[in-house]
């Protein structure tokens, strides 16, 4: 059933239809991205073993706002307490067949593999061994999920609000 969801709707966009079914897309099988709850768990099952920080462990998650396109979130983090180089945030983004404001308007999920690459080459461009030096810092990926179309990277902007 998940597998012919997704190809009933990837068939809806190659014949050039801008919106897909509310049904079709509330049946994919990556719907349960939309809470944080949902993240949280995500992660503590799915991502803190690839994780480059041993023993992370998500304990909140919250809605950043500002994107249209995207689901994103703040992944609050727990590490053992001897780990002071241990980010205490990490920011979760996914790349729904859809636009995270309006699930009715589909969307490529090839947009993960185009952001996934321009990151990745961005900071082999931008890297110094002194961040004062270089001309624009680009946040670190720490964990790439091609299977659900997920990034887990640098949370640049921990100290600000959502």
């Amino acid at each position: 059933m998940k597998n012919e969801v997704l190809e009933n709707s990837w068939e809806d966009l190659r014949r050039g239809w801008s919106r897909c079914s509310l049904e079709r897309i509330m049946t994919h099988p990556f719907h349960h991205f939309d809470t944080p709850d949902a993240v949280v768990t995500y992660f503590n099952e799915q991502q803190s073993a690839n994780f480059p920080f041993p023993k992370a462990k998500a304990t909140s998650a919250e809605t950043l706002s500002g994107g249209n396109a995207n689901r994103v979130y703040r992944i609050n983090l727990q590490h053992d307490p001897t780990n002071n180089v241990a980010p205490t945030s990490v920011v979760f983004k996914y790349y729904a067949p859809f636009m995270a404001v309006d699930p009715t308007f589909a969307l490529s999920q090839d947009r993960y593999f185009v952001e996934k690459e321009a990151l990745t080459f961005a900071s082999t461009l931008f890297s110094s061994s002194d961040p004062k030096k270089a001309p624009l810092r680009v946040p670190r990926l720490y964990v790439t999920d091609d299977t659900n179309k997920v990034l887990l990277m640098e949370d640049a902007g921990s100290h600000l609000k959502s």
